[in-house]
């Protein structure tokens, strides 16, 4: 087992890494309060793959949990989603002190965060990630929220966890896309941060990830100490945690325009990731062939890299509007002058639309 510690502005929290079942002993004293029940949050996949085992663990270790379940993906990412549970945990009789346990992907980790961030003013909150994604990357950083018809997680808190617990046995029951998606986010770090992370990224195989347990974990350590110590230097994206976000302007925007249904996050990343360098070279503050090498890369592991047929530059430019990382009437940009060193650009409109147009060859499939 490998453990570290991020700090937040509510307090510090551990993050564990490990390759088996069970897990952790050292849970916080003060996660058992009202009689030791807890609130797990959990999709409908997830809870028929591992509902069983998580439960007995928790059972296993003096709570008593009450389990809530979304359907799968991100079309459980809105609003009314987040009431219902919140009138669940009231029927169950959950309290100020009720813990509640993000058990599930991305997606579930968004809506247990942002419920136990609002439910009675905020309670504690567990994630225990069960997918590459979310052991990558969302399960630490304290982000939650919810989509709205314009935009992705438009609706959300910071609401730090009280501690992270990733298991990489939970991945075996993946299927290869997911862990894809997975890797599309290791990526990003070995550009924003860890170039050794690049070449590590292809040595995972999607269809049987758990292949050399140890390296997988190794590989999920290295990949969230990225993000640990940028969330740590700015929780609440001031500044420094925006490089996080390389891929994700253009990615959700894509997302948004296909409706959130036939292309996964991750694939949006890898897609966005290409089109955020392409941009760069335009610019001239990405080096030439950046954005071709990670084509490469991205395609070796199975991921998409360009635009989809029927989406042209002009509807992309408005889908990335409402961004929440937009300032004013500029759209934030992360790009790469190399890697490890990323760079933040801001563009209006139309400086977006003429720089997407002449780096069309590279990220606009016609």
């Amino acid at each position: 087992m490998s453990r570290f510690v991020v700090s937040a502005s509510t307090g510090s929290y551990p993050v564990f890494v490990q390759s088996d079942v069970p897990g952790i002993k050292e849970i916080p004293e003060h996660l058992f309060a009202n009689d030791g029940r807890i609130i797990l949050i959990t999709d409908e996949r997830v809870a028929g793959f591992h509902g069983a085992t998580i439960e007995k663990h928790l059972v296993g270790l003096g709570f008593h949990p009450v389990v809530l379940t979304v359907p799968a993906g991100e079309r459980a990412k809105k609003p009314n989603t987040v009431i219902r549970l919140c009138r669940e945990m009231l029927q169950h009789g959950a309290q100020r002190g009720t813990p509640v346990c993000g058990f599930g992907g991305g997606v579930v980790g968004d809506i247990a965060g942002f419920v136990a961030s609002i439910y009675m003013r905020g309670v504690p909150l567990l994630h225990i990630p069960t997918t590459l994604l979310a052991q990558v990357d969302s399960s630490v950083g304290g982000k939650t929220g919810v989509d709205l018809p314009e935009g992705k997680n438009l609706i959300g808190t910071f609401w730090a966890p009280s501690f992270v617990w990733s298991c990489t046995s939970f991945l075996s029951s993946l299927p290869a896309r997911r862990v894809r998606e997975g890797l599309s986010e290791a990526l990003k770090y070995g550009y924003i941060a860890r170039p050794d992370l690049l070449d590590r990224c292809l040595q995972i195989p999607p269809r049987s990830p758990n292949e050399d347990p140890d390296r997988l974990s190794n590989f999920v350590f290295d990949c969230i100490s990225v993000k640990a110590d940028v969330v740590t230097k700015d929780e609440h994206e001031k500044g420094l945690r925006e490089i996080l976000n390389f891929g994700h302007t253009i990615g959700h925007g894509i997302e948004r325009i296909m409706g959130y249904r036939k292309i996964t996050h991750g694939e949006a990343v890898a897609i966005g990731m290409v089109a955020e360098l392409a941009l760069g070279e335009v610019l001239g503050v990405s080096p030439k062939g950046i954005a071709q090498d990670a084509s490469e890369r991205l395609s070796r592991i199975g991921l998409p890299t360009m635009i989809p047929s029927g989406i042209d530059a002009q509807t992309l430019v408005e889908a990335v509007s409402h961004d929440k990382k937009n300032v004013g009437k500029k759209r934030t940009i992360i790009t790469i002058s190399t890697p490890g060193t990323p760079e933040r650009i801001q563009l209006t409109d139309r400086e977006l639309l003429k720089n997407l147009n002449l780096a069309q060859c590279a990220v606009i499939n016609r």
